[in-house]
């Protein structure tokens, strides 16, 4: 059996001839110029235009570069100019102890000396160019300023302004406000942390620009300050101040064996009287005012940290609940309380004559 192929105009006479032709240049070249309402070519004409096109992609192979620092080779100076621009090709050439302009080493024709002095200058110009805007980056890097939010940047009008938006937007609260030193030193200390050390406040990973850090802490939800480790208690120690507790069980005063118990020792600016054993005696016209159980006020904190606390107390955060333990009950002691009160009910109900109601009649 033969077969005629309907866009060459070709005779094939097996299966087997088919298959090859359908794969050929010729067959496809054809089928696009029926596509595109041309009339088919033969296979003579087709073989010279394509001996046509060869010639010219000869002629242009004739010069292609190498770079021998990345191992690449390239058909034009346009596409190797651009591989020397490169930051891959520049960081490459940084690396190694060789300068980062190589030698062009072509493989089928030399270039001229001329050509490689012109691209030594371009190599030299650009590596100023670079290392010019490394130093810029690394001068404008600046910690977040106050009154600026660690998360997203935004600006506020004042720091407690800053530390509502972090708390709504990102739920970013400074712990133990009660124990801090200032304000101020600890906002301006973890700006610096992200600002400069592009460093997550969390799980302190480093990242290559504060936006990195940025969208790290909000995406992982790691808007907050970690007090896991010693290392981070070490860290924020300067920051807080934690006073240490005092001791229950006092020690005892020995007298000694010359000195004999209840007898005064001195008299202080106030006209009492300090005995040796440490008590204190006061005048009686001072009784109303030993009487006085005034609250202690702390002078140490400032107006905005007692702010920042009562907002956290809103809130109903942990560590800042108004409530004490001694005012919450727990449903034992609501339960022994319930048991105790009845059992007096059951006990002061005297009467003298009790008729129960629930009983049948006689």
């Amino acid at each position: 059996m033969s077969f005629v192929c309907g866009k060459c105009n070709f005779v094939i006479s097996s299966t087997e001839e088919r298959d090859v032709h359908y794969k050929s240049y010729w067959h496809r070249y054809n089928v696009k110029r029926t596509c595109e309402g041309l009339h088919p070519v033969s296979y003579e004409v087709f073989q010279k235009k394509l001996a046509v096109i060869t010639k010219g992609t000869k002629e242009e192979k004739k010069e292609t570069l190498r770079c021998d620092i990345c191992k690449k080779t390239f058909a034009s100076t346009k596409a190797h100019q651009h591989h020397m621009r490169s930051k891959r090709h520049l960081q490459k050439a940084a690396n190694r102890s060789s300068p980062a302009t190589p030698a062009l080493t072509p493989q089928t024709s030399k270039s001229t000396q001329d050509t490689k002095i012109g691209q030594d200058k371009e190599q030299e110009e650009t590596n100023n160019t670079n290392n010019a805007q490394k130093e810029k980056k690394e001068k404008k890097q600046v910690g977040v300023p106050l009154a600026h939010c660690l998360f997203c940047g935004k600006r506020a009008q004042s720091v407690e302004e800053s530390l509502r938006h972090m708390l709504k937007a990102h739920s970013f609260y400074l712990p133990y406000t009660k124990y801090l030193i200032s304000l101020d030193a600890i906002m301006l200390y973890l700006g610096e942390k992200i600002g400069i050390g592009h460093q997550c406040l969390s799980c302190n990973h480093i990242f290559k620009d504060i936006e990195a850090v940025r969208q790290h802490m909000r995406d992982r939800g790691h808007c907050k300050m970690s007090f896991e480790d010693e290392q981070d208690a070490e860290e924020y120690g300067d920051f807080f101040h934690v006073p240490e507790k005092k001791e229950e069980k006092t020690k005892e005063r020995r007298l000694a064996p010359n000195e004999v118990e209840g007898v005064a020792s001195e008299m202080n600016d106030l006209g009492e009287i300090v005995m040796k054993d440490g008590r204190v005696l006061g005048h009686r016209s001072l009784v109303r005012y030993y009487k006085q159980n005034l609250k202690p006020v702390d002078t140490e904190q400032p107006s905005l940290v007692i702010k920042i606390m009562r907002n956290y107390r809103a809130i109903g955060m942990k560590g800042y609940n108004g409530r004490s333990k001694r005012n919450e009950k727990s449903r034992k002691d609501v339960l022994h309380a319930n048991k105790y009160f009845m059992k007096i009910g059951f006990k002061k109900n005297k009467q003298k004559h009790f008729k129960d109601s629930t009983a049948p009649f006689n």
